[in-house]
């Protein structure tokens, strides 16, 4: 059986379950989680860490998440993260930075 992990998103009243270790933008995703909206929708790297376009803030819970690598953090600093490039292994609760219409929901 596996393990799951609560993800809040703050600025969208939702709630996801993921599995323990995944990758944050993958859950996201999985769950109708836009990241990029319709400017980046298509204009994105995919997952790959390069494009910084899946930034979220995590409000709480930095210690459940795999450590910030030099490269992530030399693109967006030590209070943001990208979905991507996180991993989560405990609840957590963030704030995705591209704003979603809540009637999108």
């Amino acid at each position: 059986m596996s393990m799951k992990v609560k993800v809040k998103i703050e600025n969208l009243d939702r709630e996801i379950e993921m599995e323990v270790g995944e990758d944050l933008r993958s859950a996201l995703l999985e769950n109708d989680i836009d990241l990029y909206g319709r400017k980046f929708a298509h204009r994105n790297c995919h997952g790959h860490g390069m494009c910084t376009k899946c930034q979220v803030e995590v409000r709480e819970g930095e210690s459940a998440c795999s450590d910030q690598s030099v490269y992530e953090r030399a693109r967006v600093g030590s209070k943001r993260r990208l979905a991507c490039q996180t991993r989560v292994y405990q609840d957590i609760v963030i704030e995705t930075l591209h704003e979603v219409p809540q009637e999108v929901y």
